[in-house]
């Protein structure tokens, strides 16, 4: 007689279902909804220079109110739904075909989210790019912006204005940055948990799947930190000419040092000599920012969406002036009434000089000789020097019976010795050498 019995396999020995792979996407979605904030503040620490996480926090919320903390918003979106859905999915291939397994060797694991990271960075790359831009694009001048939309204007825009090879700008170093990422995120974190899984102090849970992805994360943004900073600026720009890695990098470096790469990394108050954002303009890069420690920073601090008045922080050699500022004029190197002393006490950083009577009274020699004018004045604050010094020319208008104009320049008659002095505008550069 046989007997039949039903055997019932528990829950825990049923093999785990795979995952549905939009899950991941919309997973990564929510996650990014919730922190792009912060994501909004990285790009902008990276790719416009703002000089540190609270600070740039501040200037978005007082230029553009709380809901410009989500700008882009759209473009994320887009770019976790096509990057971090093919990353995942791409992951648990990769680790089928290298027969990887919980326990496999972390080179394993590595090799295989550096072969997820390599498609996910070529399938993503549009929406890296919309997101880059869209969350970037609020700190820039306003007749730089590119105003999308949201992100499918911005892809169609894209594709119109700029052709359809915009649509790979920046690809390598996005996916050389991916391919680090899922190397280091995606196997750090199987790995960590594999480890916090053998301890008595974690299960299967919540707390084990928390600590390892603070671990992984921590890893990976400290290996992709320089890729990424990279991607931005690449991403960022528009415009011919302005797509090459090897020219963003050379730019970089140039203006400010190795430690570019790391800019938005713990997302902490920098050094000003590599944060504070640089004027745009279309002047020489040599005017407005001489080589040496006189370098001339400017950062705009906030602008008004209506009148576009604007705020700003000017850093020269003798100190940093807010603008637009009151400038009392020190014409022949002093304010009458006062002393240097108590001019600072006013609160007062710039000062303004002139070319013309100071080569009248004291002359260049003189000012050669105590070494300059900021010596000579006792003035320890910014001054007009170089090409922002009031170079004498409205003294054709306010001494025009002293004066003639020629082909030459403007030939002055000293009001005190009736000296004749031709002033050129060489010779007007001249004279400013010892004065500044």
């Amino acid at each position: 007689m046989s007997a039949t019995s039903n055997v019932q396999i528990s829950p825990a020995l049923k093999k785990k279902q795979p995952y549905p792979i939009y899950l991941g996407g919309i997973a990564a979605s929510i996650a990014a909804s919730i922190t792009h904030p912060l994501d909004l503040t990285k790009v902008r620490l990276q790719a416009s220079g703002d000089s540190g996480m609270i600070q740039s926090l501040r200037k978005t919320v007082r230029t553009a109110g709380v809901r410009g903390l989500f700008d882009g918003v759209s473009a994320t979106l887009f770019r976790q739904m096509t990057y971090s859905m093919c990353r995942f999915w791409a992951y648990d291939e990769s680790k089928k075909i290298l027969k990887a397994g919980p326990n496999s060797p972390a080179w394993k694991l590595a090799t295989a989210g550096a072969m997820a990271g390599s498609i996910a960075g070529v399938v993503g790359n549009p929406g890296e790019i919309l997101m880059v831009r869209m969350q970037g694009d609020f700190a820039k001048a306003p007749e730089k912006r590119l105003n999308y939309k949201n992100c499918f204007d911005g892809l169609f825009r894209m594709i119109r204005e700029e052709g359809v090879s915009s649509l790979t700008r920046g690809i390598y170093p996005n996916v050389i940055r991916s391919m680090l990422m899922n190397a280091s995120q995606l196997a750090a974190y199987d790995w960590s948990k594999s480890i916090l899984l053998k301890t008595k102090y974690f299960g299967d849970n919540i707390y084990c799947h928390f600590t390892a992805s603070l671990f992984a994360g921590t890893v990976a943004t400290t290996v992709c930190s320089p890729a990424d900073v990279l991607k931005s600026r690449v991403m960022n720009a528009s415009g011919p000419g302005s797509s090459s890695t090897i020219a963003v990098l050379k730019k970089s470096f140039k203006n400010e040092g190795p430690m570019f790469m790391f800019k938005g990394v713990m997302m902490r108050e920098q050094d000003a000599d590599f944060t504070v954002r640089e004027l745009e303009s279309d002047f020489p890069t040599q005017i407005l920012n001489p080589p040496g420690p006189t370098r001339m920073q400017f950062e705009i601090i906030a602008q008004c969406r209506t009148t576009r008045a604007r705020v700003s922080r000017m850093t020269l050699a003798h100190g940093t002036t807010i603008l637009p500022t009151f400038m009392p004029v020190a014409t022949q190197a002093a304010i009458k009434g006062l002393t240097p002393q108590q001019t600072e006490e006013l609160g007062i950083t710039l000062l303004l000089n002139n070319t013309y009577h100071l080569n009248l009274r004291p002359g260049k020699q003189v000012l050669d000789a105590v070494g300059g004018a900021h010596v000579f004045q006792g003035w320890r604050k910014n001054m007009l020097t170089t090409v922002y010094q009031d170079s004498g020319g409205f003294q054709m208008v306010s001494l025009a019976s002293f004066s003639e104009v020629t082909e030459e320049g403007v030939l002055f008659a000293s009001p005190f010795t009736g000296e004749p002095t031709m002033l050129t505008p060489e010779e007007s550069m001249r004279i400013q050498a010892p004065i500044s």
